[in-house]
């Protein structure tokens, strides 16, 4: 099953975290970012996203918006257990038995760090990797979403030049 762990766009500041909306510039770059991913999909055969998962935030719900539409994703869903958090075992367990659950061949998960970095080490048996940015992605082949041993297929921590 390949995996896309997506972080949400950048975001402006604002009074309540939970309110905090995507900046011009982060739609902007999460444009140039998912058309690139788009086309880096289909140049390397990989299988289209068949759902889409994102954590209950604006933020992340604009940024999993722009990513349904430009990926022709229709099963898009707020997902609690995508919420900010730090990875931890248990936090893992969770989101592995729900992954495990969908028989999809192409998950894309839209959350916050550190949980995406988090996520990203717990598959590749690595924490080596520079953590995404705001509108940063990896795509990994998750052979189990129990354990590691994932192999990294994408990694854009930036998405300034994602598109490179």
């Amino acid at each position: 099953m390949l995996v896309t762990i997506w972080r949400h766009a950048e975001a402006a500041p604002a009074l309540d975290d939970e309110r905090r909306e995507l900046t011009d510039r982060g739609r902007k770059q999460l444009s140039a970012s998912v058309d690139a991913f788009s086309a880096w999909l289909v140049a390397e055969c990989m299988s289209r996203v068949d759902v889409l998962r994102f954590s209950p935030l604006i933020r992340t719900r604009q940024t999993a918006e722009r990513l349904a539409q430009g990926c022709g994703v229709s099963d898009c869903d707020e997902a609690l257990w995508l919420r900010p958090v730090v990875a931890t075992p248990e936090v893992g367990a969770l989101i592995s038995k729900s992954l495990a659950l969908s028989e999809c061949a192409h998950i894309l998960l839209v959350s916050h760090h550190p949980l995406v970095a988090g996520l990203i080490a717990l598959w590749s048996d690595s924490a080596e990797l520079p953590p995404l940015l705001p509108g940063g992605c990896a795509t990994l082949d998750v052979l189990s979403p129990e354990r590691g041993g994932a192999t990294l297929l994408r990694h854009c921590p930036d998405p300034r030049v994602a598109s490179l």
